[in-house]
């Protein structure tokens, strides 16, 4: 005869078991959600500039292709940037240069929390770059963008910005011969 064996119950879990299942989970979940939002924020200060640096390369290009002057304008009240068709080559969008806008990006609102700062001295609301019929800008200068958590008033050069290990910011720069984008954190 065969000895008798004792039926044991594997159809399923106790509810303890289930109970330290789901705490873990739930445990990982928020030490991934913490990280993967600072990945967010960073990737966002990393994103803007790129963008800007693209639409200033376009500009630049459309430019050279029409043989005309075009302007981008980034003003820093409002977050936004236009780049458009400049006839006579002042920077400002006029009425007889005609409503031929290129580009127009509310940065504000597609990045939330980056912040644009202007790097030099001028007390103007907003930077203009003009790129001539050969391409070259009228002058060199940079644009400096700031993740949240960043207090503009305490960065005047991308160099500022190399101490800080918790945040990204990146600066976009225009000179004679390209239009580049650095970061501080070498990503």
């Amino acid at each position: 005869m065969k000895p008798l064996q004792q039926k044991l119950n594997n159809h399923g879990y106790t509810l303890t078991e289930a109970m330290v299942v789901v705490a873990l989970v739930a445990i990982m979940s928020g030490f991934g959600y913490s990280g993967f939002s600072s990945w967010i924020t960073k990737e966002k200060a990393r994103s803007e500039p790129n963008l800007l640096a693209g639409h200033l390369r376009e500009t630049r290009i459309r430019a050279i292709e029409k043989h005309e002057c075009h302007t981008l304008s980034y003003n820093y009240a409002t977050n936004t940037y236009s780049a458009f068709f400049d006839t006579d080559c002042d920077q400002t969008l006029d009425t007889d240069d005609g409503d031929f806008e290129v580009i127009q990006v509310d940065a504000g609102k597609e990045f939330p929390g980056v912040v644009g700062k202007y790097i030099g001295t001028k007390p103007d609301s907003t930077l203009s770059f003009t790129f001539d019929v050969r391409g070259f800008p009228q002058q060199q200068d940079s644009i400096l963008f700031l993740a949240k958590g960043i207090k503009p008033e305490s960065i005047a050069s991308l160099s500022d910005c190399v101490n800080l290990d918790s945040s990204v910011c990146c600066a976009v720069s225009v000179s004679y011969g390209d239009i580049t984008v650095q970061c501080n954190d070498d990503y």
